[in-house]
């Protein structure tokens, strides 16, 4: 990956942690001091799954809900491409300047290529062109080693849940 002005962060923890969930909270703090956040949240709501565009707030179901929608299957979850589809549209949008962006998450399927690839790593690979302060990847604690592999990122630090109100 080219050298970046951009400082990069691991966001991890275990699976159904509140990784999201403190993201999240902490967005709404930070926008109301006039930050610039963008990117993707994974939510659960309701038991369901969905994509959130942090910049417009539009969000979407992650989970298949048409018959005609090719199913992504991972573990318990039947995944939309459809939905898949327009997160990766979302990535290969941004290029407004943001104080931070997050893509949550990468995971089993961007490490099949599948899920937000190939945008994910076309928006890796161009960091250094969008003006973006600071990223934050969230990346489950059993696949750190293996993202860090693939995308070969100079990660300034690996954080936990508890570590980001001080982001």
């Amino acid at each position: 990956m080219p050298s970046t002005n951009c400082s990069i962060y691991i966001l991890t923890g275990e699976i159904q942690s509140g990784k999201s969930t403190a993201l999240s909270e902490w967005i709404d703090d930070i926008e109301k001091q006039g930050m610039r956040v963008g990117g993707l949240l994974n939510l659960v709501i309701d038991s369901k799954k969905w994509f959130l565009d942090i910049a417009s707030k539009e969000r979407w179901s992650m989970e298949r809900l048409q018959e005609n929608d090719s199913p992504i299957n991972v573990g318990r979850y039947i995944f939309s491409e459809k939905a898949f589809d327009q997160a990766r549209k979302t990535l290969n949008e941004s290029n407004a300047p943001y104080d931070y962006f997050i893509v949550d998450e990468i995971g089993k399927l961007e490490l099949k290529n599948l899920g937000l690839e190939p945008a994910l790593s076309h928006f890796l690979e161009h960091i250094q062109s969008v003006s973006i302060q600071n990223l934050i990847l969230v990346v489950r604690d059993s696949l750190v080693d293996e993202v860090l592999e693939k995308y070969k990122l100079p990660i300034k630090a690996i954080l936990e849940k508890e570590d980001v109100p001080s982001l």
